[in-house]
């Protein structure tokens, strides 16, 4: 339910979506929502959404090291 309203939400308003994404309580959903967000996200804005994983604290640090691998492909 989180990834599919992630998706809609991010290629609408990806601030909105990150906001969010950030108020999942668990872990693991909120670390795969940010995830998809910024993905989405870095298709419009690729350095936004760079710095915002780099820096966010709603990311765990094993998801924050695979999603910069992931961005910096794009």
């Amino acid at each position: 339910a989180y990834s599919h309203f992630a998706q809609e939400a991010a290629e609408f308003d990806p601030a909105n979506a990150i906001t969010w994404a950030e108020g999942i309580t668990a872990s693991p959903s909120r670390d795969s929502a940010v995830s998809q967000v910024a993905s989405i996200w870095a298709k419009t804005d690729r350095e936004a959404a760079i710095d915002y994983v780099q820096y966010t604290e709603y990311l765990s640090a094993p998801a924050r090291e695979k999603l910069l691998t992931t961005l910096s492909g794009y």
